[in-house]
């Protein structure tokens, strides 16, 4: 009998190790393009990103916050600064920690769907897979180096596992709500998940909740603690002498209610925001903001499938529920958590104010987990055959769909690369002995960061580090303006450089 466990156990552990190690073959496979060429997908945001890591590792200055504004916390930026530390400055060695992040969550939720879905794990991998293989659209934002896109994840699979440990939980949480609002989404759904199992409204639910709520309160006071130290604009700055966008004012900015709008925004998220996040519809992804001459992703068929399919999964598997065993009701609560993330981020998504686009779609990332939720409960409930083999076949088929896309932009980038603009720009600054120049926001930090400052480059509108406009005006007659309208300069790529000074 023991030798029989031992056995049972090492299979199990094999298959365990197999799925992760599929998931992170996966994972590096959608990110590859987005690391191994720069100009694929970057941009000031990012460039912001990694200048705040480069500070910090001189020691130049201590970003608490995304600069510019003190919400967002700069924990990016920590991860990032080791990673410049071992391999050097660079797109690259910016995303390679974001791609880490990937993979750990790709294993969490497999090893997650084991655990408390009780799905094999290759089983797991297949439910994952909304995660794991998303469309290129979607994937390059999971390894965007804007700050805030894959943590989230970190978060909400931390949530689940620290459930019983309300200290851990609150200090997690309150780290995760003031690096990203999203994260709210988490805690309510494990608060619905705990009130319907009827452990919140116990007494001992009460106290390990006002023990989460008093370490997040906790976090919170820390944080405000360190602000005072910290820089607001870059190195010099600091918040006592800056007006930022607090936390507060930037979600209340963000959310409003307009009953008018509400259906036409419902409509647009059924229609074309989700169908783009998950593929759905066919598109060149140079329209989601990735650089290339010919790829597109997506199929116009797919969409109907893809609802068809989850209209049937949720019929099904709530049936399969209702007159079913303790064991698959036990594995409801953590798909059902996952998927109540989902519906938040979607819906929230949608009554957010403002336009919709590829450059928001990062607001409902977590949206993502709604179909592993889905996908894992079925599977755990299923007891037809056929029934399981069509909803994995149906994962399979859009997984290939979006494994063909990332081909394809793979043989472009391999092939004939689009031209790094920005790189051409930076090359050309340096080489002709430029040290300070002034353009508008995407290319001023863009351009410093692939120059790792050997160019300070002044925003001209939205500023983010007050040091480059002080060296400007300082260097002016050495300086150079780049802009698209032509002058008295020389033309490089899709800029002119021009010269600052007075002729």
């Amino acid at each position: 009998m023991v030798a029989l466990r031992a056995s049972a156990h090492a299979t199990a552990t094999r298959e365990r190790l197999t799925a992760i190690l599929i998931a992170a073959v996966l994972v590096v496979f959608r990110a590859y393009v987005f690391i191994a060429w720069e100009q694929s997908h970057f941009d000031a945001d990012q460039a912001i990103v990694g200048l705040m890591a480069k500070h910090l590792l001189e020691g130049r200055a201590f970003p608490l916050y995304f600069y510019g504004q003190q919400y967002l916390l700069g924990i990016e930026a920590l991860w990032v600064a080791p990673a410049f530390a071992l391999g050097g400055i660079s797109v690259a060695t910016l995303k390679i920690p974001l791609l880490i992040a990937n993979i750990v969550v790709a294993a969490g939720l497999i090893v997650a769907l084991e655990r408390w879905a009780g799905l094999r794990p290759l089983t797991g991998l297949v439910a994952a897979m909304f995660f794991i293989l998303p469309p290129p659209g979607t994937a390059s934002r999971l390894v965007q180096a804007n700050g805030c896109n894959i943590e989230p994840f970190l978060y909400v699979l931390a949530f689940w596992w620290l459930r019983d440990r309300p200290l851990g939980l609150g200090l997690v949480a309150g780290v995760g709500l003031l690096h990203r609002e999203f994260t709210a989404y988490g805690v309510a759904a494990l608060a619905l998940t705990e009130l319907a199992r009827g452990r919140l409204a116990s007494l001992d639910g009460l106290r390990r909740w006002t023990v989460t709520a008093v370490a997040i309160l906790s976090v919170v006071q820390l944080v405000r603690a360190l602000v005072p130290l910290a820089s607001a604009y870059g190195p010099g700055t600091s918040y006592a002498e800056e007006r930022t966008a607090d936390h507060a004012t930037e979600v209340a900015r963000r959310f409003c209610w307009n009953e008018g709008q509400v259906l036409d925004r419902l409509r647009a998220l059924a229609t074309a925001q989700v169908p783009e996040m998950f593929g759905a519809q066919r598109q060149r992804v140079m329209s989601i903001g990735i650089v290339s001459g010919r790829t597109s992703q997506g199929a116009d068929w797919l969409w109907p499938v893809l609802l068809i399919a989850t209209l049937f999964l949720l019929v099904r598997t709530g049936v399969l529920l209702a007159r079913g065993l303790s064991r698959e009701r036990e594995a409801g609560w953590f798909c059902g958590y996952l998927m109540m993330i989902g519906v938040q981020a979607m819906t929230m998504y949608a009554v957010m104010c403002g336009q919709r686009s590829h450059l928001t779609m990062r607001y409902m990332l977590l949206g993502l987990l709604l179909p592993v939720g889905l996908w894992g409960l079925h599977l755990a409930v299923e007891h037809r055959r056929l029934a399981k083999l069509a909803s994995v076949g149906v994962v399979l088929a859009w997984a290939a769909l979006s494994a063909a896309a990332h081909g394809r932009l793979v043989r472009e980038y391999v092939a004939t690369p689009p031209t790094a603009d920005h790189r051409l720009l930076a090359d050309y600054l340096v080489s002709h002995g430029i040290h300070h120049a002034r353009a508008n926001f995407w290319d001023a930090y863009h351009v410093t960061f692939l120059t790792a400052e050997r160019v300070r480059v002044a925003s001209s509108n939205i500023v983010r580090i007050r040091e480059y406009g002080e060296l400007f005006e300082l260097h002016e007659s050495q300086a150079v303006l780049i802009s698209t309208t032509p002058c008295n300069g020389s033309r490089v790529a899709r800029w002119w450089v021009c010269p600052a000074g007075p002729d």
